[in-house]
């Protein structure tokens, strides 16, 4: 129910989340319980939130506590272990998640809001933080032990990054 609820909100707040239902599982004609389907983060996902599946596409893995903190400019200390690429994509450009990583972390504070704007809609995720923390999301963007759950993907032909809602089993702690 938490799962279900909380990408409800998410698509219901205009943000990218999948969509879910319920499903009862029979093995050989015996009810095994209730489960819930979730929609996948692939280019069918792609193409109905926004309208295109070229640009590049990271599921986030936890390897320990981070939240977004600039590591240096060698793209391998961000992908492919903390932010994996996730196929079928093209355009596939670490460079760009790096030098979005450097500039929320470097900007200085009287040009961060234009200078991170290049890569983030600061409305929308703005919004996405705010719904996190309306379901007491501890297991999110901000979460407790670092950050989790979460898609990252870069539009096509852009710098710009839209965060993708995951794994909300935890919400309403």
């Amino acid at each position: 129910l938490h799962e279900r609820l909380s990408m409800l909100l998410f698509r219901r707040m205009g943000l990218p989340a999948p969509r879910e239902s319920y499903a009862k599982l029979y093995v050989n004609s015996e009810y095994s319980g209730l489960y819930v389907v979730m929609e996948e983060i692939d280019n069918t996902f792609l193409d109905r939130v926004f309208g295109e599946h070229g640009g590049c596409l990271y599921g986030y893995n936890w390897i320990d506590e981070y939240r977004f903190e600039y590591l240096g400019d060698d793209p391998a200390l961000y992908a492919p272990a903390r932010f994996e690429p996730k196929k079928p994509v093209s355009g596939l450009d670490p460079d760009a998640l790096v030098e979005m990583i450097r500039t929320i972390n470097l900007s200085p504070d009287d040009a961060f809001g234009p200078q991170v704007s290049q890569y983030l809609n600061l409305d929308l995720f703005l919004k996405h933080l705010a719904v996190e923390n309306y379901l007491s999301e501890g297991d999110g963007i901000v979460g407790y032990a670092g950050m989790n759950n979460f898609y990252l993907y870069r539009l096509q032909g852009t710098k710009q990054f839209r965060l993708i809602a995951w794994d909300k089993d935890v919400t309403f702690g």
